[in-house]
């Protein structure tokens, strides 16, 4: 090899590299100054742009957060998000923070494995508290009823690693000490028998492997378990069907920053005779809005309606299934838990004749304490620590 050529074969790889090296690091720049921002590909809100004000200057936590705003703004930090999580996904298999990998491609949300134990009020006092808030809606005359919603590592627990199993074990004592206080209780609908015997007759899983709820297929033991407490005998199964399918993203691929869309079963209830209209929602402030329907028959069929005003607290098992829930009503308003602590409840509850609450395992103690007791509607002896 003629030694004396190297250097002049070097000078292009040389430039290239740096020319490279430069494209790398001013493309995103430039990028970033024209207004480019990129996505919430990891499922939050980006940093906001902090205030630089002669106090601030002088603050170490102004310099944190102007940190943490510029990586946020940064162009292509979305791409950089996407490719990490595609990584962790294929190669790394790592978990989240929000996130679970069980076995195959089945994730868990990670609070449904550990919530249940990291909050300051017990199972037998979260009870205790449903128990007085219970008597105090039926005082009011009120039919009270509360249902309690099956995590996915609840239904599926063989899908969990051992870790995982582990990792979930205290969760899964707490949540049969606060089934086992319900369970006599005779306003508490109990959707665990039934959800189990669906597994069992499905050829396919009823909650999805990669997203935190059931399926809504599953979503339907809801449906007739509430319907005929109620009312029994109301609900018909012929007139809740699969209708086609429907794109889905399955929030735990949100969760991962790999959103990932798919089609799914769509199920609707259709009932002869039954006319269904929903109000204007009515705005929360940081939550869902309150959504109010009224219904009516023609007699068609003999269909009914369960009679009078219903209020119903929901969360994420429910949201999917209010225009599905509504036909079965006379009057039905949906408040989401969230919205405690803003509305006035009692309020909402004049001359309600039905007041129905489903919540999560996972968040059961802490809506107990953090949402019930504010209202006042639970008594002294519903206070924590009590």
């Amino acid at each position: 090899m003629d030694v004396a050529r190297t250097p002049a074969i070097r000078r292009p790889v040389r430039l290239v590299t740096f020319v490279g090296f430069l494209t790398f690091i001013s493309v995103p720049l430039l990028l970033t100054l024209v207004g480019m921002r990129p996505g919430a590909d990891d499922n939050r809100q980006p940093s906001p742009r902090p205030a630089l004000d002669a106090r601030g200057l002088v603050d170490e936590q102004t310099y944190q957060q102007v940190d943490r705003y510029l990586q946020d703004s940064f162009a292509l930090r979305g791409l950089a998000v996407r490719i990490n999580a595609k990584l962790n996904d294929l190669v790394w298999k790592g978990d989240t923070d929000q996130v679970r990998r069980g076995k195959g491609d089945w994730l868990y949300y990670a609070p449904s494995l550990s919530q249940l134990c990291t909050e300051a009020m017990r199972p037998a006092e979260g009870v205790a508290t449903l128990e007085h808030f219970a008597s105090t809606i039926q005082a009011q005359g009120a039919h009270f009823l509360y249902t309690l919603a099956p995590e996915k590592s609840s239904v599926y627990p063989e899908n969990l690693t051992d870790r995982l199993a582990t990792d979930g074990r205290c969760a899964s004592e707490a949540r049969e000490q606060i089934r086992t206080g319900l369970a006599g209780q005779a306003w508490y609908v109990d959707l665990y028998p039934a959800v189990e015997q669906l597994k069992a007759e499905s050829p396919e899983p009823i909650y999805d492997p990669r997203d935190t709820h059931w399926t809504e297929q599953g979503a339907g033991v809801l449906l007739e378990r509430l319907v005929d407490t109620v009312r029994p005998g109301m609900w018909k199964p012929e007139e809740y069907t699969e209708v086609a399918t429907e794109p889905f993203e399955p929030d735990l691929t949100r969760l991962l920053g790999l959103g990932q869309t798919i089609q799914t079963p769509h199920y609707v209830v259709a009932r002869p005779g039954i006319t269904t209209a929903e109000a204007p929602e009515t705005p929360v402030a940081g939550t869902f809005p309150i959504r109010h329907f009224t219904s009516s028959s023609d007699g068609a069929g003999g269909a009914d309606l369960i009679p009078g005003k219903t209020v119903m607290l929901y969360d994420s098992f429910t949201i999917g299934s209010i225009p599905n829930l509504a036909p079965f009503f006379e009057d039905v308003t949906f408040i989401h838990w969230n919205a405690l602590g803003t509305i006035d409840l009692q309020a909402q509850l004049a001359g309600a004749k039905t007041f129905i609450a489903e919540g999560a395992e996972r968040e059961f103690t802490w809506r107990m304490r953090d949402k019930v007791v504010p209202t006042g509607l639970v008594g002294p002896a519903g206070a924590p620590g009590s």
